[in-house]
């Protein structure tokens, strides 16, 4: 949800979010209570070409917007309620529908643990937890008891029926996760790809040449967008090729000061990330089109916890302004240093492909190679456009993607009639 701000009251606004505080526990004071929330937050997002402002509130949250909307009315905004008067137009007597007419659909979304409830999340934690000190327990009165070669089963029984009588509440077992159906996807897929061998075979059946008339029918459109595309590349590269890397202006670096207070607080950062889209309507269709892929992968191809092949994303998305900016938000684990070397080492081709269309970015070619392959000059292009995280909430700060992934599975094995494989599996994980 995105509210516009009068541009003179941003300072207001930004002293009105300093209240609350930088912290994890800062924000749990202000979302903390909030069921089936995974991460949030408050951020201000300064004035672009057209002088706008905007206050910008984040949330991840599990089931339906309807109640979820009504715990942040009943409980975030009287919380916040210095920062959410500052914005334009926000009526305190109808927050509801204030914060309705803020909402933006982002363009592409990503879950690190599809399916994974918070309350699942923190349920399994705590078996894992329980597990481990019960553990802990039996080897401390037998420390043969996991010998070389010892058959895991029965050490596998103790434990669960200490955990069911000792702690009843946690829950073990193959719960329910739902997923996004992959299968619809690869159907689509299919379907697409039967329509162009159908439509070569029909024109090879009506004429002897008609097959290569359709194939090239067919490639023409991609033949003339990739001819624009090097010709938008070639003009870009040359306005960027031949200049320095510009130093951080003084409000940079007094930005990027704040972020480092804000940011190695806990296992987990927060990156919200600000761009302005290169003009033309190739580049605005290729933004559009990039982010839609992203989506459609982060639905259905990539959803047991890794974007390509970066394994600390929690959440991200992408959202796009009334005014044309690209606004990323992403809730991750590690460093910033770790997090932006994964993007140059294990998926720039496909975040690459997102960022090309944003002014500045580095230099690519075909839209998805180049860019942040250029270390240096992504790291300070990112730095140059991340904006400050004002408040900052997650339900499970000390948890990272692969520990949720380890402890679900933890406890989805965690049933009585396992195999042996599957019991030593399980071990292994405590």
């Amino acid at each position: 949800m995105v509210l516009p701000v009068d541009p003179p009251r941003v300072a207001e606004l930004e002293a009105a979010l300093a209240e609350v505080g930088v912290t994890v526990d800062d924000g749990a004071r202000v979302f903390g209570d909030l069921s089936g929330l995974h991460f949030a937050r408050l951020v201000v997002v300064p004035e672009g070409e057209d002088g706008r402002a905007w206050l910008a509130l984040e949330t991840n949250f599990d089931g339906e917007l309807a109640p979820h909307l009504d715990e942040l009315v009943a409980r975030v905004v009287p919380r916040a309620r210095a920062a959410f008067a500052c914005c334009r137009g926000f009526s305190l007597d109808d927050p509801r529908g204030s914060l309705l007419a803020g909402r933006l659909p982002e363009r592409a979304f990503y879950l690190g643990h599809q399916g994974l409830t918070v309350e699942t999340i923190q349920n399994d934690r705590e078996v894992k937890r329980a597990l481990s000190d019960l553990l802990d327990d039996e080897i401390a009165g037998d420390p043969a008891l996991l010998a070389e070669g010892a058959d895991p089963r029965p050490v596998m029984r103790r434990l669960l029926e200490r955990l069911a009588r000792e702690r009843p509440e946690l829950r073990t077992g193959d719960l329910p996760r739902p997923l996004h159906d992959a299968g619809g996807f690869h159907a689509r897929l299919w379907g697409i790809a039967l329509f162009v061998v159908a439509l070569v075979l029909a024109g090879a059946a009506l004429h002897p040449s008609g097959a290569w008339i359709v194939v090239a029918l067919l490639l023409a459109p991609v033949a003339a967008l990739a001819v624009a595309l090097g010709l938008a590349e070639r003009r870009d590269a040359a306005e960027i090729r031949d200049q320095p890397i510009r130093h951080y202006t003084r409000d940079e670096l007094d930005r990027l000061a704040t972020i480092g207070l804000i940011e190695d607080g806990s296992p987990q950062n927060a990156l919200t990330h600000l761009v302005t889209p290169k003009p033309g309507a190739l580049r605005a269709s290729l933004l559009r089109f990039v982010l839609w892929g992203v989506d459609q992968l982060g639905k259905y191809v990539y959803r047991y916890g890794s974007l390509g092949a970066i394994p600390t994303i929690h959440f991200a998305r992408w959202v796009i302004l009334d005014d044309g900016r690209l606004l990323f938000f992403s809730n991750y684990d590690g460093s910033w240093e770790s997090y932006l070397g994964d993007f140059v080492d294990k998926a720039n081709e496909g975040l690459t492909g997102v960022w090309s269309n944003t002014r500045e970015f580095p230099p690519t070619k075909l839209l998805v190679f180049g860019g942040a392959r250029q270390e240096e000059r992504f790291k300070v292009w990112t730095r140059r456009n991340q904006l400050v995280t004002q408040v900052w909430y997650s339900a499970y700060p000390d948890l990272s993607v692969r520990n949720v992934h380890a402890a679900a599975r933890l406890r989805e094995l965690s049933v009585p009639t396992a195999r042996r494989a599957l019991a030593r599996e399980w071990l292994g994980l405590l």
